[in-house]
């Protein structure tokens, strides 16, 4: 009767405003490409301006009035009912993770720093 999934996810809604600035879309897109590998951003080459004028960032001021975040997480075991713990069918958590693989490149560059592949 009893399968959970734990989880995490966010939820924001506001009035999200076009980032218009090129070098605050260049900032913003470099945090993001960042968070694929440390310094990331630094080891490419700059966008151009026809692909900065083909990309749209959005941002949402989420300390605003007007914005509403909200987190729901679910952690931990199963809760199954006390006549079925006596019972020989397996419960628990399988821990499922993302993680990073190893870097496969298109040519034959070392792998720069910070593309390690990470598990945890």
């Amino acid at each position: 009767m009893h399968h959970s999934v734990n989880y995490r996810s966010v939820v924001v809604h506001g009035d999200a405003e076009l980032v218009t600035d090129a070098r605050e879309k260049t900032r913003v897109l470099g945090a993001l490409v960042d968070r694929v590998g440390t310094g990331r951003s630094a080891q490419c080459r700059p966008p151009t301006a026809k692909e900065l004028a083909a990309t749209s960032v959005l941002a949402i001021d989420l300390a605003a009035e007007t914005s509403d975040v909200a987190l729901k997480a679910r952690t931990g075991g199963p809760s199954d009912d006390e006549a079925d713990l006596g019972l020989t069918y397996w419960a628990g958590v399988v821990p499922v993770r993302l993680a990073t693989g190893t870097p496969q490149p298109e040519c034959d560059l070392p792998i720069p720093d910070g593309l390690a592949p990470t598990f945890g």
